[in-house]
């Protein structure tokens, strides 16, 4: 008699990696990676304003920059320069699937918005947040996840030291 096998392919489960902080009023995505890897942070509309029955578009539609880490801790200011060697693409916002040159310059009130991040070695839970989210925000605290997923808020170094945790442990950059 034969016996068969079956295989399956999977995802990496997600991982508490990337957290969104207000730096200089501006919001920050953060992300635990590793150094010379290369890696990708991701922040973008979710729906229209809340109660909307037509949702209106944002200024901030899709961002994302990427490129290879230049350190373990990277952030990336969602209307800043991206990071030393990183590229930044933008959604259109009449159109998503369109990539456009016009950098966002704020969040929309009541509209909510996702962020991610992920690297070549791990991915990131998604955080939802608000532009009122973030306004709430205390001086050094993240939005972030917990192990589960769950939504959390949590000081800087505690989300550092748990994504440290979770996260995969790095190849040995070569100089």
């Amino acid at each position: 008699m034969l016996g068969l096998s079956v295989m399956t392919a999977c995802s990496p489960p997600l991982k508490p990696l990337v957290a969104i902080t207000m730096r200089d009023g501006q919001p920050t995505l953060v992300l635990v990676t590793c150094r010379g890897a290369f890696s990708q942070v991701t922040a973008f509309r979710n729906g229209g304003p809340t109660g909307s029955a037509s949702p209106e578009p944002s200024v901030l539609v899709d961002w994302q920059t990427s490129g290879d880490a230049p350190s373990e801790i990277v952030e990336a200011a969602i209307f800043g320069e991206p990071p030393t060697g990183w590229e930044t693409e933008y959604g259109d916002e009449t159109d998503p699937s369109v990539i456009s040159a016009e950098r966002p310059t704020r969040l929309e009130p009541g509209v909510p918005y996702s962020a991610t991040g992920h690297s070549s070695y791990d991915d990131g839970h998604y955080i939802d947040f608000t532009a009122d989210d973030l306004a709430r925000l205390e001086s050094g605290m993240v939005m972030t996840t917990d192990e589960d997923g769950a939504p959390a808020t949590m000081t800087y170094d505690d989300f550092i030291a748990q994504a440290l945790e979770y996260r995969r442990p790095c190849k040995p950059v070569q100089e």
